[in-house]
């Protein structure tokens, strides 16, 4: 869950921040619809919890919802996406998780009893936080390496001998010579617009990429929730959550 929750949103402010221009604040805020859905969903989670529904199988339900929204991250992410696209699936990501925090903690502290609830519960929210921080350096590092493997496929199609690239260039240059009539400056301006572009490229396809092993790795997580036992909720466990 950790690895989840903080890794699949990490994209979400670096493109938001660095395509769309916004601020910390205002990315921040593109959370909120979500977040208070889950807050909403919490409680009626926790009286199904209580009436005896299995917590597993909410898990894999949760687990399966937040996989459908990173794949479908990996589909409306380009270089024009703007913010309306991400409403829909942040507010599935918050459905998703939802169904996880309550009925993960009632997994994880099945069986416990007094104090043995509240240790067993810091102990889950500790490995939850690690789980989030190995989650948030992993991709960091995939982020730049997968960016910089795509930058080089993509200058090997960037020749002097490619009339697509040279039909860009003149475009520019054309368009930045009605502003200035220094052409030297405005070819080496065109070449900077054209580095600015590949960059952006080499970014988005790296964003797809780990949108993609982000839900083989929930989908691999998935059938190991399965196997865990289930106890009845009780009063102590509500609690100690």
């Amino acid at each position: 869950l950790g690895f989840i929750l903080y890794g699949s949103v990490f994209i979400y402010p670096i493109y938001m921040q660095a395509f769309l221009g916004f601020t910390a604040e205002k990315s921040g805020e593109m959370f909120i619809p979500g977040a208070l859905l889950s807050g909403m969903l919490m409680p009626v989670i926790g009286m199904l919890l209580t009436k005896g529904m299995p917590p597993k199988f909410m898990i894999t339900f949760g687990f399966t919802i937040t996989g459908a929204f990173v794949y479908w991250s990996s589909f409306i992410f380009t270089t024009n996406t703007g913010a309306d696209a991400m409403f829909w699936p942040l507010l599935v990501r918050g459905l998703g998780m939802a169904f996880l925090f309550v009925p993960l903690s009632g997994l994880t502290l099945g069986g416990l009893n007094g104090k043995d609830v509240g240790q067993a519960s810091g102990i889950s929210n500790m490995v939850r936080q690690i789980g989030g921080s190995i989650s948030v350096a992993v991709i960091g590092v995939l982020n730049e390496t997968l960016s910089a493997e795509h930058r080089a496929t993509i200058l090997q199609h960037i020749t002097p001998d490619n009339p697509l690239v040279t039909e860009r260039i003149n475009a520019m240059k054309a368009g930045l010579l009605s502003v200035t009539t220094d052409a030297d400056k405005a070819t080496h301006q065109a070449l900077e617009f054209l580095n600015i572009t590949v960059n952006r490229q080499a970014a988005i396809l790296s964003y797809i990429d780990i949108f993609h092993y982000l839900t083989l790795f929930i989908v691999v997580s998935v059938p190991l929730v399965l196997f865990a036992k289930t106890y009845k909720i009780n009063k102590d466990m509500m609690e100690g959550h």
